[in-house]
């Protein structure tokens, strides 16, 4: 029985871990495509903190540390941007 227990631990863990791998490379993607988006249009991160209605702060977060926006952020930076959530989120460059 304690055999199954730690069997189950294990995978519990193991899927965890590969979760936060995807997301950890998502969040890399963002972060990156983030601040390449906001210095091709020549922006401060303060500047895109206003546009949003969000501290300067908040974006750094955004851009170095892995931070998400909630899902309407998302839109509204896509939206500054020009661009798609898909492309946003670093899942294609369209």
């Amino acid at each position: 029985m304690a055999k199954k227990i730690n069997n189950q631990i294990f995978t519990d863990l193991s899927q965890i871990i590969s979760k936060r791998k995807h997301n950890s490379v998502v969040n890399n993607k963002f972060c990156q495509r983030l601040k390449d988006l906001r210095l091709s249009e020549n922006l401060t991160q303060k500047e895109l903190a206003i546009k949003l209605g969000k501290s300067r702060t908040t974006v750094y977060e955004w851009e170095r540390n892995g931070h998400e926006p909630d899902y309407d952020t998302l839109i509204d930076i896509a939206e500054i941007f020009n661009v798609s959530l898909d492309c946003l989120l670093g899942n294609t460059d369209i």
